[in-house]
């Protein structure tokens, strides 16, 4: 018997990409997690094909430029997303993990694992 923890698996790469921020979320009780790419393009979203994780995804870059970021975000009408932001290089690209609904100190511990699930998947 395997001590693996992965649940759920997919040969395809955007399938493994949110099973594997699926499973962030939940750990956490996190809303949403979500990975963007260098241009603010949406890589893999733990809630699916929603548009406001594209209009998320736009800003990431802009928010976590060579640092972490943790913060407010304003949307349209009263929408206010907590976040917790993070760039990392995978795959020859740089990246930015989203953690919205933010937990406190020990969301950036899920999001350096979630890092790491994201690497060994692209990679």
């Amino acid at each position: 018997m395997s001590d693996d923890r992965r649940v759920r698996r997919s040969e395809r790469l955007d399938l493994a990409l949110s099973y594997q921020l699926e499973a962030c979320v939940e750990r956490l009780g996190l809303e949403e997690m979500l990975l963007a790419d260098q241009d603010g393009l949406l890589v893999a979203s733990s809630a699916g094909e929603a548009s406001s994780s594209e209009e998320i995804a736009a800003i990431l870059p802009l928010l976590a430029r060579g640092h972490d970021f943790t913060g407010n975000l304003l949307g349209k009408g009263v929408t206010c997303h907590t976040v917790a932001v993070s760039g990392f290089r995978a795959a020859n690209t740089d990246l930015f993990l989203c953690a919205l609904g933010d937990n406190g100190p020990v969301t950036f511990d899920q999001i350096a694992l979630a890092k790491e699930g994201v690497a060994r998947i692209l990679n």
